[in-house]
């Protein structure tokens, strides 16, 4: 990624800049901080994440598949961060089983040694891991690397039955959606099931005036939703 190495250099300083006020632990947690602060202009796009209320060390993040053959999967993921991060990399699971070369369908957890083939503290960064996360279901030539197959199976389907590989990916595709609702405890990020809220709420935006300005729009949404709801 071209545009990283600004991010880099900019993230290293403001670290070693704190180094003579903080010890060890509060400068790698004031890393994880830093790190998640820059997600807001560097994550990619469709890849959201939050850290786990109790634990700055597990993020949980949702992963939106416009195209391809995942193309309208919503797809939950975790990213575990050593205590000694940024010296050692982290580890990233899916959740629930998702049909890919690259990801253990039992376990979830992804190989990321494609692209961190050894972790680099101070050039390597989440972000970066999250933009490989959602590299992974475009990037074909990955798929069909035995080296780097995490499912035996899928990386046979889809080098010798592109047909049947795309069957199983549907399945994947599916049972995303279809359990989008049920939310583990520990995660910040929860889903609730499509009612008749959502509906007369996304009727109403559906039916806005195209010609209103954007602050008007908004304006008037606001009075409609105090009006029906409060």
């Amino acid at each position: 990624m071209s545009e990283s190495l600004p991010v880099r250099e900019r993230i290293f300083r403001e670290i070693v800049n704190q180094a003579n006020s903080n010890n060890l632990e509060q400068m790698r947690e004031y890393q994880l901080l830093l790190e998640y602060r820059s997600l807001q202009s560097y994550a990619p796009q469709g890849v959201y994440v939050l850290p786990k209320i109790q634990d700055v060390h597990t993020w949980f993040g949702i992963l939106f598949i416009k195209k391809g053959h995942y193309r309208g999967a919503i797809l939950k993921f975790r990213i575990e961060l050593p205590q000694d991060y940024p010296n050692s990399g982290p580890q990233a699971y899916f959740s629930p089983h998702v049909f890919h070369p690259l990801i253990n369908y039992e376990t979830g957890q992804v190989n990321l040694s494609p692209r961190f083939p050894v972790w680099r503290p101070r050039k390597d960064f989440i972000f970066l891991v999250l933009d490989y996360l959602k590299k992974i279901f475009y990037t074909h030539n990955l798929w069909s690397d035995s080296r780097y197959a995490l499912n035996q199976r899928a990386h046979e389907l889809f080098t010798q039955d592109e047909e049947q590989f795309q069957k199983e990916v549907y399945v994947t595709v599916s049972e995303s959606a279809s359990s989008l609702s049920e939310n583990p405890a520990e995660s910040p990020i929860k889903f609730v099931q499509y009612n008749s809220f959502h509906q007369k709420v996304l009727d109403q935006i559906k039916n806005r005036d195209p010609d209103a300005t954007e602050s008007d729009q908004c304006e008037n949404f606001m009075k409609w939703f105090k009006k029906t709801f409060i």
